[in-house]
């Protein structure tokens, strides 16, 4: 049976929990989201790019709260500030509103197959550290 002392143990949570010397826990990522990149045949990553994304590839996510038809956008960017396009409409609002709270959003890249390209070729996670 799972319990809330387990889940709490399981994520170093539990009072009691070892850390090294000095330590302080860190806040746990929580895993918000899995989805794909829209857009892509609008932006800068070709099939090229997507050829390598492997999985575990850190993305960046990017508030774009002016966006004309969206207010809830969110850009996706290589690390090397390469833009891929947007998280989906259908997924964002959620999202937004907790970048607009402060609550830092991370992304990692689950899959990615180029010769899908450009639709749903990318699939990556969503995390957030609440604070």
């Amino acid at each position: 049976m799972i319990t809330r002392r387990r889940v709490l143990k399981l994520l170093g949570l539990a009072a009691g929990a070892p850390l090294a010397p000095g330590a302080e826990a860190a806040p746990p990522s929580l895993m918000l989201l899995h989805t794909v990149i829209n857009g892509m045949a609008y932006y800068d990553g070709g099939p090229d790019v997507v050829e390598r994304l492997k999985e575990g590839t850190p993305l960046l996510l990017r508030r774009e709260p002016t966006n004309p038809y969206d207010r809830n956008a969110i850009e996706v960017y290589t690390e090397a500030g390469i833009k891929l396009g947007y998280l989906p409409r259908r997924d964002n609002a959620v999202l937004a509103n907790l970048a607009d709270q402060g609550m830092p959003l991370t992304a990692t890249v689950t899959g990615a197959e180029p010769s899908m390209w450009p639709y749903d070729c990318v699939e990556l996670k969503v995390y957030g550290t609440p604070g």
